[in-house]
């Protein structure tokens, strides 16, 4: 990836993260709590019901995940970091260009719930 490339993953990650903070960001805070609903909520419950586990448990499965979640960005990081001491760099931009993204959505998913609380009121 040159570095345009870069440059440009981040201006667009950070149109993204502006316009989580609006109305379009509750918009799309909407549709996620819809797509959280239907898609990431069934997974935990079952895993509860398949490993017999009280729903209590679900918090920490949840917490599991978002764990995993910030290990995998940070291990895109250092994959970048790694290539770089190669001498790849176009290597690891896109590393790091895929952790920004990775780290962008995060960002957005959060501050776009926040929005979508916001405009609730």
């Amino acid at each position: 990836m040159s570095v345009r490339g870069l440059v440009i993953v981040v201006v667009l990650c950070g149109i993204a993260v502006g316009l989580a903070t609006t109305g379009i960001g509750a918009v799309f805070g909407f549709f996620l709590g819809i797509a959280v609903a239907f898609f990431v909520a069934p997974l935990v419950f079952g895993a509860l019901y398949v490993f017999n586990l009280p729903q209590s448990a679900g918090q920490t499965i949840l917490n599991g995940l978002m764990a995993a979640y910030g290990a995998g960005v940070l291990l895109v990081v250092g994959l970048g970091v790694l290539a770089l001491m190669r001498g790849e760099a176009g290597a690891a931009r896109r590393h790091w260009a895929i952790a920004i993204v990775l780290a962008t959505l995060a960002a957005v998913f959060y501050l776009s719930s926040g929005a979508l609380q916001a405009a609730w009121r």
